[in-house]
């Protein structure tokens, strides 16, 4: 099918982070946890995620690389992993995304297959005009439209973009010093205006939830009285942790915008790829055990919320 999207993937929550995107973009698709040569065959952009499985992840590159459809495809690939200097090397870096992205660096990716619109048509060459006829007095002029509003250039959306983020790394240093808070700072912004900020406060509350992103987002849903923030983003001095991310997502945030890296922030000791790589497992394969017990006893109270709680709409989080 023309410009449909294939997601390969085995681990189910980065499958669901693809989705989130793919969404937004109004792009359609569908998922598998492998790839069969049906999808080879498609003509799809495939989005295909290179597991940590060494046996896996080379069996399924062999593959890409035999159904020739390494031009049309998109790769998620650990920098660690043994693949990822030739699947760079061959794929070029607008379409190889380091674990763990952004949904950023997966909208770019995806804009370059997009369709491309055709040139418009050069009109055909006209035979020279035949002289006017004289020139009668004109009417009298009709009043002039009032001018319609000058769409907001790239350049000052890029001005504001950058206020934003000013403000959220202002706000880091200004409660790092004060509190003597970790210096994350993050701002919330819909409709071109502020209407929440957020720091770290995990010393001063005791509190290993309260990250910059998790009060700004507290912050905003009081603010707009919704636990959905669709019209917003979000402006954060280090790029999201896991914990953050998800939020972030569930909250319906449209965009994230970061300055400092996980990895810059790493180099300070505030590492979080542990946790990152922990969710990508397989339950059993987690250093912290996960362990289901009395199932059939906890599924009555979804379905009394269903039947019983439920707003109307549905409560899809």
């Amino acid at each position: 099918m023309s410009h449909n999207h294939i997601i390969i993937s085995q681990d189910n929550i980065l499958r669901q982070l693809v989705c989130g995107v793919l969404r937004k973009k109004n792009l359609n698709f569908i998922e598998a946890q492998e790839l069969i040569t049906e999808h080879a065959l498609s003509d799809a952009v495939m989005v295909i995620d290179i597991s940590d499985d060494d046996a896996a992840s080379f069996s399924l590159w062999n593959m890409c690389q035999q159904h020739g459809i390494l031009k049309r495809s998109i790769f998620i690939v650990s920098q660690e992993h043994t693949l990822y200097g030739d699947i760079l090397e061959i794929c070029g870096q607008q379409r190889v995304l380091p674990k763990p992205f952004t949904p950023d660096a997966l909208y770019h990716s995806l804009d370059i297959f997009a369709p491309q619109q055709p040139a418009a048509a050069q009109p055909a060459e006209q035979p020279p005009a035949a002289a006017p006829p004289p020139q009668t007095a004109a009417p009298p002029s009709a009043p002039v439209a009032p001018a319609e509003p000058v769409p907001e250039s790239a350049e000052s959306m890029q001005a504001d973009r950058e206020g934003f983020m000013q403000r959220a790394l202002d706000l880091s240093f200004e409660k790092m010093r004060e509190l003597r808070a970790a210096p994350f700072a993050a701002v919330i912004v819909k409709n071109n205006k502020v209407i929440a900020e957020g720091w770290s406060e995990v010393i001063e509350k005791h509190d290993p939830t309260a990250h910059a992103e998790i009060n700004a987002i507290r912050k905003a849903c009081e603010v707009s009285g919704d636990y959905k923030l669709r019209e917003c983003e979000i402006y954060c001095s280090t790029e999201p942790c896991p914990m953050c991310l998800a939020a972030i997502y569930l909250a319906g945030i449209s965009k994230v915008y970061y300055a400092n890296s996980v990895r810059d922030a790493e180099e300070f000791g505030f590492g979080h790829q542990d946790i990152a790589a922990e969710i990508a497992m397989d339950r059993k394969q987690r250093i912290m055990p996960s362990i289901q017990m009395m199932e059939s006893e906890a599924y009555y109270a979804l379905q009394e919320w269903q039947e019983n709680y439920s707003p109307s709409g549905g409560y899809a989080d």
